[in-house]
């Protein structure tokens, strides 16, 4: 989430006193509207959270950032198929929001809402006592991956990103509690995560976006910096790599899906060597998901360098 929306930066940084004022803005605002569409049916939840943040989206630098993403990744697209992507994009950030803040109603509704399609190599795993590392991408309603835990009965912790701005934060954290598995900041970085994974807990991550001075490994063709550590902590800790996505069906049902577990072509490779072949074999499946339902890919910031932007 943008550090300041309310007020732009510029006005910040040249009067540092209004940041705690934008801060509480913001928050008051938003929170006012998250308890309404709490508050509403889900399908009518649903609509207006899209609505709004489409609308919303025009009045942000992040439909562009949008719009430069969707061009490298559908280059044959005119450009109003691109413009209609990117509001698309809005749209289903929208629907995400509404999906989070009506997560236990689904999962109280799970006959109704939740079907479940598991690849046999990795249900031989689920029930397990093996800790496993899953990944997805922010596409279509990523956060109800999480139901495989409870629908698996195993624990499973998630990282999260801490929101910038403090008036926001425990709000968040109330709605992320609602998740059937354990809370964990990624402010720890990689020793958290190894930390859960030696406790037996399995560990879930979304890592399509830019992670700066990484590997740089293909993305639709395109050289990009990316997290190996799902990959590299797999390896390390023999744990399976699983990639997991939910799949958005009519009628605001959901299809959760797990993949067969992600092994390195040549295990007689490096370490190294393995993990950068992994992660590529991950970065291939987001490219599927990703073209299966393309105005559902949550791409707000720059996946790319700069300099792969600008040779377009």
């Amino acid at each position: 989430m943008a550090k300041h929306c309310l007020v732009p930066r510029r006005l910040i940084r040249a009067f540092p006193f209004l940041k705690k004022i934008a801060w509480k803005m913001e928050a008051w605002l938003l929170a006012g509207i998250l308890l309404i569409l709490r508050a509403l049916p889900m399908q009518l939840s649903g609509r207006l959270s899209s609505w709004l943040i489409k609308t919303l989206a025009g009045f942000t630098s992040r439909i562009k950032t949008t719009q430069k993403n969707l061009r490298l990744v559908f280059p044959d697209k005119t450009e109003q198929e691109i413009q209609q992507l990117s509001r698309e994009t809005f749209r289903s950030l929208g629907l995400a929001l509404s999906e989070l803040l009506h997560m236990l109603t689904v999962w109280e509704q799970r006959e109704q809402r939740l079907e479940f399609s598991v690849a046999q190599e990795s249900e031989d795993v689920l029930g397990g006592d093996q800790p496993i590392v899953f990944v997805t991408a922010h596409t279509q309603a990523w956060q109800f991956t999480n139901f495989l835990a409870a629908q698996f009965n195993f624990c499973v912790s998630i990282i999260y990103s801490p929101e910038s701005n403090p008036y926001f934060r425990e709000f968040f954290l109330k709605l992320r509690k609602a998740f059937p598995a354990r809370l964990v900041s990624r402010d720890g970085g990689i020793r958290t995560l190894a930390r859960e994974l030696k406790n037996g807990h399995s560990i879930g991550l979304a890592v399509d976006t830019r992670l700066d001075g990484a590997e740089m490994i293909p993305f639709f063709g395109i050289e990009a910096p990316t997290n190996t550590t799902p990959a590299r902590l797999a390896l390390r800790y023999q744990c399976p790599l699983i990639p997991v996505h939910v799949v958005r069906l009519p009628g605001y049902r959901y299809r959760i899906c797990a993949d067969k577990p992600i092994l390195p072509d040549n295990p007689a490779a490096s370490s190294a060597e393995q993990a950068i072949d992994m992660t590529g074999q991950l970065n291939r499946k987001f490219e599927q998901w990703i073209r299966e339902a393309p105005g559902q890919w949550i791409c707000l910031k720059r996946r790319w360098p700069k300099k792969a932007y600008s040779q377009k």
